[in-house]
């Protein structure tokens, strides 16, 4: 079903929200199609080195994909909804902070993955941020 979009969505990714909101059919695929994209570019984000440079990225790439799914189905954003992105994104940061502060737990090796781990521990947590929505 969702094969005969993927051609023009692809080329141009702009066109997921509104394939999103035009086709109700199509809404969960184009949902998936942001939130593949976002954990993609989070795992760039995450292979930056210098320390607390990512944050400002990683946070605006995760409220990014929690406002184009919220475009596809149709939700404007109230204050409700304002209070939901700010829970996410301090969730988000939970989540990274356990994630990288849990690999650092394991003697020897663990300080060392947990730096290695840091772009799949960012796609991870958006990833994660998108099934809590």
């Amino acid at each position: 079903m969702w094969t005969v979009w993927t051609g023009p969505i692809d080329a141009y990714p702009a066109l997921t929200v509104a394939v999103g909101r035009a086709l109700p059919a199509y809404r969960r695929q184009a949902a998936n199609k942001i939130i593949r994209n976002a954990s993609g570019l989070n795992v760039l984000i995450g292979a930056e080195p210098i320390p607390g440079l990512d944050i400002p990225f990683l946070l605006a790439v995760q409220a990014r994909m929690v406002l184009r799914i919220a475009a596809i189905f149709g939700e404007s954003m109230t204050l409700q909804h304002a209070n939901a992105l700010a829970a996410t994104i301090v969730g988000g940061m939970a989540l990274r902070f356990l994630a990288m502060e849990g690999a650092k737990l394991i003697p020897g090796p663990g300080c060392l993955s947990a730096l290695r781990r840091k772009p799949v521990c960012f796609s991870l947590c958006t990833r994660a941020l998108s099934v809590i929505q």
